[in-house]
């Protein structure tokens, strides 16, 4: 697991924070580094501003802009009948069924490209949690 030994105390609460431990090994280590790399580019100034995410419901706003601390997070611009999903302007198709995957919301690609270059790729919803089966079109 990454060290945080070498970050300040309010650095480590915000990358604390940021990635729970609830996300598994590999989602968590991919976190931390990626919080870690963030943190030591500079990118401090709008993070502190920012605050880290709540989990708690918060009434829909206009699409947001996809954070600069958080490279490999796509919004979902289109979600249409649980089936199909406009991402990072590209379309992807759910193999069955994509329950709870609403506009706006962040997901990661776990496997497959984000730029539509795959057979199929799985998806991550970081508000929910699920993961989605998907065909790239």
């Amino acid at each position: 697991m990454p060290k945080l030994d070498q970050l300040t105390g309010e650095n480590r609460a915000w990358v604390q924070q940021s990635c729970p431990q609830t996300l598994g090994p590999n989602l968590y280590k991919a976190c931390v580094e990626r919080e870690v790399r963030a943190l030591a580019s500079g990118a401090t100034s709008s993070i502190s501003q920012v605050g880290p995410r709540s989990t708690e419901a918060t009434p829909r706003a206009a699409p947001k802009v996809r954070s600069a601390r958080r490279a490999d997070v796509y919004l979902i611009e289109t979600s249409h009948n649980d089936e199909l999903f406009i991402i990072n302007g590209e379309k992807f198709e759910a193999k069955t069924y994509c329950f709870n995957m609403d506009e706006d919301d962040e997901v990661v690609f776990l496997e497959g490209s984000p730029f539509g270059v795959c057979v199929s790729a799985t998806l991550l919803n970081l508000r929910t949690r699920d993961k989605c089966e998907v065909w790239c079109d």
